[in-house]
């Protein structure tokens, strides 16, 4: 064991959130999505290299096709700027009350 690993467990008595340990004293377990646990390496750099591209390709070409990017209005970079993060937030809020 490392000395983070004994740092994290002790963090997790402390709080009492340790994960039952049915692997006979080895590291739990994390629990993936389906579509993620199934992956091998390659598949997941594989995975990792296309939506990184595509990311890419659509945020240098997608404002071509938007007039957004090139208006100077403090109102839409206010929108643009608070929205993800407003999102977020109501997800997290939305799934904390789902408990």
């Amino acid at each position: 064991m490392t000395t983070c690993s004994l740092s994290l467990g002790a963090l997790q008595r402390q709080h009492g959130t340790v994960l039952a340990d049915n692997n006979n004293g080895a590291r739990p377990t994390t629990r993936f999505p389906s579509f993620l646990a199934a992956d091998s390496d390659v598949t997941f750099v594989l995975k990792l290299a296309a939506v990184s591209f595509t990311t890419g390709a659509a945020i240098k070409y997608g404002s071509l096709l938007l007039d957004a990017p090139f208006q100077h209005d403090p109102v839409l970079a206010l929108t643009i700027m608070v929205t993800p993060p407003t999102l977020y937030a109501a997800y997290l809020l939305w799934r904390q009350l789902q408990r």
